[in-house]
């Protein structure tokens, strides 16, 4: 496949609303609503009822037993109302789908195949086991299809310039190496809090807020009493939570105070001692771009790339880095800066390489990320009382 074409088709396809179009219509098809199934939300008059918010889940978490129900509930929510809004606009518009296309659509589900070949009796024995009329199918299908040609729009709206190439050149051939030390805070050893301490942190408010909320984004999976129905009431492990949470919080300021004078050591030459005492080591990392998005042993952390290629080789990043529960003291160990010595300018056509889509692709989300936020203002939206449990 050609890289133009793969950039079209990632930007098609990664934005939110070209995943959610899809999660829906398998939520949707993958039972008939009865009429005793209560509505969960309505969007602009438009219903989805609670069985097919709790496929959409389903589909959402996958197959990740460990994904929190009452924590990532709403971000599904948000999704299918997002997609509805769009859909909704993608027919204000007057975005038209041919017949043909969502036959051909209907052609290239995976279920309705054999070998990579469409099978009509696939098709009907889904539409029989569904419980769904063909119309109904192929207008969902139909929105989806509306979704993406919206989807296109945006990002066929937004160019990169040549000068957006020429820096991206720069950034993507220019490298660097660093040395780090993690100090991960599940490894520090601390005294066991003694129960007028635990008492004294539970005394505080947003302590004591802190193990409500701990309680309720984890008791579906687990809190759950012996028979798997009733949930292990909270008072009774209040206190439990709370000596939980206290610790990690004295394990992680205790990290903080090693990395601090690890940090300290380290730039007076002074750390070996240090570093043997806490069981701790210097890694080195693989040479990366500037552009890099991520970093070893840190994660995803673009513009801390950024600012790692701006040191002198030697120095050390001034802060302590926080990736959640670890901290990371950073030193550069050599860098080599691009020149435009081979750099050749490129139009749009099949031979530009894909890192050069990137910030076009990034512009175009944000772009329709702000007309779907403008758009679920205007929006008629109704979420039943108990949907979000």
């Amino acid at each position: 496949m050609k890289r133009k074409n793969i950039f079209q088709k990632v930007t098609t396809y990664g934005l939110i609303f070209a995943i959610c179009v899809v999660m829906v219509f398998w939520a949707s098809s993958s039972r008939s609503p009865k009429s005793s199934d209560p509505v969960a939300l309505q969007v602009n008059g438009e219903v989805i009822t609670l069985s097919e918010l709790n496929q959409a889940f389903a589909n959402y978490a996958g197959q990740r037993p460990d994904v929190n129900r009452a924590q990532h509930l709403p971000e599904v929510i948000e999704a299918l109302i997002q997609q509805k809004v769009f859909v909704h606009k993608a027919q204000s518009l007057g975005i038209g789908v041919s017949d043909e296309s969502v036959r051909k659509e209907i052609k290239e589900i995976p279920a309705f195949q054999k070998d990579g070949v469409f099978q009509e009796e696939n098709y009907f024995e889904y539409l029989k086991n569904t419980r769904q009329s063909a119309g109904k199918l192929e207008n969902r299908i139909r929105d989806g299809l509306r979704t993406k040609i919206l989807s296109q729009l945006f990002a066929e709206t937004v160019k990169t310039s040549e000068f957006a190439k020429a820096k991206e050149y720069l950034l993507n051939n220019s490298k660097f190496q660093y040395e780090f030390v993690q100090i991960e805070s599940s490894k520090i050893k601390i005294p066991v809090p003694s129960q007028k301490e635990l008492d004294e942190w539970l005394s505080k408010e947003e302590n004591a807020k802190l193990v409500q909320e701990h309680y309720d984004r984890n008791k579906e999976f687990k809190y759950k009493n012996k028979n798997g129905k009733d949930f292990i009431k909270f008072e009774s492990i209040r206190l439990e939570i709370a000596q939980q949470l206290h610790k990690e919080q004295l394990r992680k300021s205790s990290a903080k105070d090693v990395a601090t004078s690890v940090l300290d050591q380290w730039q007076k030459g002074k750390h070996h001692g240090l570093l043997k005492l806490h069981q701790l080591k210097v890694e080195k990392s693989e040479e990366v771009s500037a552009q890099s998005s991520y970093l070893k042993g840190i994660g995803y952390r673009p513009e801390l790339a950024m600012e790692l290629f701006k040191l002198k080789v030697g120095d050390f990043y001034p802060n302590i880095v926080d990736s959640q529960k670890d901290f990371f003291i950073i030193k550069l160990s050599s860098k080599k800066a691009a020149s435009f010595e081979n750099y050749e300018p490129k139009g749009d056509g099949d031979d530009v390489d894909f890192s050069y889509f990137r910030n076009a692709y990034l512009k175009a989300r944000l772009l329709e990320n702000d007309v779907s936020g403008w758009l679920r203002k205007k929006a008629n939206i109704f979420i039943a009382k108990d949907t979000v449990r």
